[in-house]
């Protein structure tokens, strides 16, 4: 019956992609998003899920122990293949179980998923592998000429058989073994994953406390020029005015917080961007350069912005900012920064033909000056709702006055 063990095989390798997939976009690193398949690359609709509170287990994302459970059924699939019949029949009674198990706990998180109003398609298509790898353990054993109604009874005195007969219980005993120490093995890598690519969580002390100073902070009256660099919903409860430099670092890093918010807030949130390069070719409130080239990072997002594609154009600059940073403030051509992009080359005329413009010159130039005159000197300098906020917060914090600024 190696076929079976087969196909469990591909299932398995199948669910472990899977969870890889789920576990990148808990992440949520810059890097990364790019690969994923969750939502449109601004609006992860799996982030939601794993950001939330149940998506951990002892610091361990359940997308990494969701990997570590295909990981094993593969490996001992494979060592099924290699064992006589009746060592088939037990090994694949175990992995039915634990298949079940694991089925119950897919059925458990669905509903939490249905109770928050969630929708994670890779979270769904990991319960479809599950759901497959149970049926196939169904058709196995029946093969083997197990009745449905005594697999139950079979897998209870193979259990019997493996604790009790001198000859099994050794052989038990490197299962349990082999088994445990996968689970270490992949929980530890895990939490690795975590410890390099993750945030650290502020405890809720900590938000609690930026909370209260963020109540605290005056609200200022924004009489603002029209911005067409917007990324959400024009009409959202929450707006947050962006004064920033497309090639600053901390800029960079504000994506990813935007890109959580966007994911759990949807259309109840909305950003509008206001050019501050600073690099004192186009801005003359910059005495020293910084980014060299934010100039014309700026002018190719407010060329995008014209031709409708500053949302695309935005995503794309900031999935390939390692690559492209250093291009701006080289010698390097428009066509060649875009192609580094992924833009398409007709796109790509039209950004190029008008960020050279007078009118996308003279627009970065209006915002820098409009920043002078709020007394901004750094990038990222955020307004919410009016609250003037310098820099990244951790994304919780963030999270903590976006649900706040919902409830006023």
């Amino acid at each position: 019956m190696k076929r079976y063990a087969v196909i469990v095989m591909l299932l398995s390798l199948a669910g472990l992609s899977l969870s890889l997939l789920l576990l990148v976009e808990q992440f949520n690193d810059p890097a990364l998003i790019n690969q994923t398949v969750c939502g449109n690359g601004w609006q992860s609709t799996c982030l939601e899920v794993t950001a939330s509170k149940y998506s951990k287990i002892a610091g361990v994302p359940l997308a990494a122990l969701g990997g570590v459970f295909f990981a094993w059924i593969f490996l001992v699939a494979v060592v099924a293949m290699t064992a006589d019949r009746e060592w088939q029949q037990r090994t694949a009674g175990i992995m039915m179980m634990v298949t079940l198990l694991a089925l119950l706990i897919d059925v458990f998180l669905a509903g939490v998923m249905v109770s928050m109003g969630a929708a994670c398609e890779l979270c769904v298509a990991t319960y479809v592998v599950n759901a497959a790898l149970l049926a196939i353990f169904f058709l196995w054993l029946r093969a083997e000429g197990i009745a449905y109604t005594g697999i139950l009874k079979r897998f209870l005195r193979d259990a019997c058989d493996i604790l009790t007969r001198r000859h099994l219980r050794f052989a038990g005993g490197v299962f349990m073994l082999f088994s445990v120490s996968i689970l270490l093995l992949g929980s530890v890598t895990s939490l690795l994953l975590v410890e390099y690519y993750g945030d650290e969580v502020p405890p809720p002390r900590v938000i609690e406390s930026f909370m209260t100073q963020y109540r605290d902070t005056p609200r200022e009256k924004l009489d603002l020029p029209q911005s067409s660099l917007v990324i959400g919903n024009p009409g959202a409860k929450v707006e947050v005015v962006v004064f920033t430099d497309f090639l600053c670092s901390a800029c960079y890093q504000f994506f990813r917080v935007e890109r959580y918010l966007l994911s759990l807030f949807g259309d109840q949130v909305v950003f509008r961007y206001y050019h501050y390069p600073l690099d004192a070719a186009c801005n003359p409130d910059v005495d020293v350069t910084m980014y060299r080239g934010s100039c014309r990072a700026s002018a190719t997002l407010q060329a995008a912005a014209a031709v409708g594609a500053f949302k695309d154009v935005l995503l794309a600059h900031f999935t390939s900012h390692h690559r492209i940073e250093e291009m701006y403030g080289s010698l390097a051509g428009y066509d060649e920064i875009y192609r580094a992009m992924g833009i398409s080359r007709e796109m790509a005329q039209k950004l190029e033909s008008d960020a050279e413009r007078g009118g996308t010159k003279r627009r970065i130039r209006r915002d820098a000056m409009t920043a002078a005159g709020l007394s901004i000197n750094s990038t990222p300098t955020l307004f919410i709702n009016g609250s003037r906020m310098v820099g990244v917060p951790p994304k919780e914090f963030l999270k903590a006055v976006v649900e706040y600024e919902l409830k006023r």
